[in-house]
């Protein structure tokens, strides 16, 4: 029984451990992440971080849910400008995303699109070189570590919780399945926090720059 109990205690202590990093984010930077629309303080800048988008270039609901909200800010006057930071690789998502703001409304002349946004490091990295200030536009599980990242590079951020803001109409199938899919990403983001506080992120980062 003793032993059983020091196994159960060394897995409790490695699951703490391997969550600590991205429970502290969600701490410090909850005071820069907005749930509303009205509440979001007015910036120049907001950063559309993409997402995977259809073969035929229709926007997963992810990353629809993201432009939505870069939409609805625009035309609530607190961003006059968005910075689309995807990838062309597969699917050509800085395109797509693109082309669907500008059916919503959103004049081409206020997008600045970049290309080589593979990973949110990239797109941190890109934007910091355009200006310091900006609002993050993602989903809340994915806020603290861009938040992170940015800071990093010498962004001065806020980010709104797009999942928060009720624009799309149905989310997932069921209870169970948005619980999975929720925790899913809760521990993916708890991995991908690892590096970046190991400072081992650059390795694994697909350095968008280097692959023109």
């Amino acid at each position: 029984m003793r032993r059983w109990k020091i196994r159960a205690g060394v897995v409790l202590a490695l699951v703490v451990l391997f969550f600590a990093p991205r429970v502290s984010l969600s701490l410090v930077y909850r005071e820069r992440i907005f749930v509303d629309v009205a509440s979001t303080r007015p910036q120049t800048y907001g950063v559309l971080f993409g997402a995977y988008v259809w073969p035929d270039g229709t926007l997963t609901d992810v990353t629809k849910e993201r432009a939505d909200a870069a939409a609805l800010l625009y035309h609530s006057g607190k961003i006059q400008r968005i910075f689309v930071s995807a990838t062309e690789r597969d699917n050509q998502q800085t395109t797509a995303i693109a082309a669907f703001l500008v059916t919503q409304g959103v004049p081409a002349a206020a997008l600045f699109l970049d290309e080589l946004g593979i990973d949110s490091g990239d797109t941190c990295r890109h934007f910091a070189a355009l200006t310091d200030r900006g609002l993050l536009i993602s989903q809340g599980y994915h806020l603290p570590r861009i938040l992170w990242l940015c800071q990093r590079e010498g962004v001065t951020a806020e980010g709104i919780a797009v999942n928060r803001l009720g624009l799309l109409g149905v989310r997932g199938r069921d209870p169970f399945a948005i619980f999975f899919t929720r925790t899913g990403r809760f521990i993916r983001e708890a991995a991908l926090t690892w590096p970046i506080v190991l400072g081992l992120d650059g390795q694994f980062s697909q350095e968008a720059e280097n692959m023109e």
